[in-house]
């Protein structure tokens, strides 16, 4: 295995962990690419076996999963599956149908974009009625895969950098109007489209990522994460049951229960 964390400038690098190969951002040719770029730049320029397992991570990581290089890497050699999923954000994962309309929800816009993105490249995806469990929903690249599988997820999105590159043209302005993030508003549309083709990957090919990570033992992000664990995964169980059954007795439950916490927690946060 390669595994990678991304870094910005001394200090980035210095709150690394022992482990991983440090890749140097802090003089990125196209920082309005922002992780992406260095990904790319890994991909393009260094050699991999197909079944090596791959994996970049900004310097977050300890942060937000509680995982050490050891932990993860003990992981991965006892995976028996092509991608493995390290990704936080739980609550994010079981309160929405799928990465995308959750990124519609905090970066209004996203969601149509991206779905005018996939039917111009011809991929046959309805991204309004998709359900996705934690098993296919990934955010900020948080997962390892093999080098197989980063060849066809750099594939989908060197389509996608074309048309970003293209400003004059509809879907080009769209890809790189600003959308707001944390306290900043210099973030590209594109950046947090191409966070979430790794769950369009997996849907394409049908396949589910092993999950490497213990949702019980990682911060929570919202209030009353931590309270509302358990019913965070019903919720996420009765995607899973949708999935596999295909009942929309399942698909029903699971948009009135996530509809009820999200009210609720506006209403706390207020």
């Amino acid at each position: 295995m390669r595994l990678f964390q991304i870094y910005y400038n001394e200090e980035t690098l210095a709150s690394l962990d022992q482990g991983f190969i440090p890749l140097d951002n802090s003089k990125s040719e196209r920082p309005d690419f922002y992780e992406y770029w260095p990904i790319r730049q890994a991909l393009l320029s260094q050699n991999f076996l197909d079944d090596e397992y791959i994996g970049f991570f900004s310097p977050r990581l300890k942060e937000k999963t509680n995982l050490t290089f050891d932990q993860m890497a003990e992981k991965i050699n006892h995976a028996r599956s092509e991608v493995i999923s390290f990704s936080p954000c739980f609550e994010e994962i079981a309160c929405y149908p799928n990465s995308f309309i959750q990124g519609d929800a905090v970066h209004p816009g996203l969601l149509k974009t991206a779905q005018r993105i996939f039917n111009r490249l011809g991929i046959k995806i309805n991204l309004a009625t998709l359900i996705q469990d934690q098993t296919r929903t990934i955010y900020s690249n948080y997962f390892v895969a093999t080098y197989r599988f980063w060849k066809e997820w750099l594939q989908l999105s060197e389509q996608i950098f074309e048309i970003s590159e293209n400003k004059n043209s509809i879907l080009g302005r769209s890809l790189n109007s600003k959308v707001k993030h944390r306290t900043s508003s210099s973030y590209a549309m594109k950046v947090f489209i191409m966070e979430r083709l790794v769950s369009i990957l997996l849907e394409l090919r049908n396949i589910d990522a092993e999950i490497g990570i213990d949702f019980n033992k990682i911060p929570t992000t919202w209030p009353e994460g931590d309270r509302l664990f358990f019913t965070l995964m019903d919720l996420d169980a009765l995607k899973g049951h949708y999935i596999k059954t295909n009942l929309s007795v399942y698909q029903r439950f699971y948009e009135e229960r996530r509809r009820q916490i999200l009210r609720r927690l506006a209403l706390e946060t207020r």
